[in-house]
Order: C-alpha cells, then structure tokens, then sequence
C-alpha cells in the first residue's frame, strides 16, 4: 500500500483540494471502513481512552451492548442521502 497516493497523486490534489476550499483542513478525514469484531445484535463499537500515569493515553475500540455503557457518543459519523447524519 505504500506507492498508492503516488500512483493517485491526480485524484489526490484534486480531493485536497476540495477540502481546502471548502474550509475542512481541520474537520475532514477519509476513514477505511473494515472490520475488527464480528458483532454480537445491537453491540456498536467503543472508543475508550485509557489513562494511566507515568504512560501516554491510548484509544482502546471495542464491541459492547450501548445499554451497559455510559456517556456514549459518537466519534465517527455516517452522511445519509437526506443530510442527516448517524453515529
């Protein structure tokens, strides 16, 4: 995978491009969707960060049932033909 933005650098600076005029610098980013989990009916997946002293923080992201976590949120979304836009 290591030459593919060389063999893509037209569609590249065209994409960036788009982003930079729109302003998105900060706000957008291209996500591989793929999978870790084969997940259990209505499990989602959870970015927790893992503090603890004397080492850096860490984002651990694991399956869990949403009814026993608390605070959830969502950190990836999803843009729906409508506009609308789900976690």
């Amino acid at each position: 995978m290591k030459d593919v933005a060389a063999q893509n650098a037209d569609g590249r600076h065209v994409l960036l491009g788009i982003i930079s005029s729109y302003g998105l610098n900060r706000h957008f980013s291209i996500h591989l969707v793929h999978k870790h989990f084969d997940l259990e009916e209505g499990w989602v997946m959870v970015y927790e960060t893992v503090r603890r002293p004397n080492h850096p923080d860490f984002i651990l992201c694991s399956p869990r049932a949403p009814e026993r976590c608390e605070n959830l949120h969502g950190l990836y979304f999803r843009a729906h033909p409508d506009g609308t836009m789900t976690a």
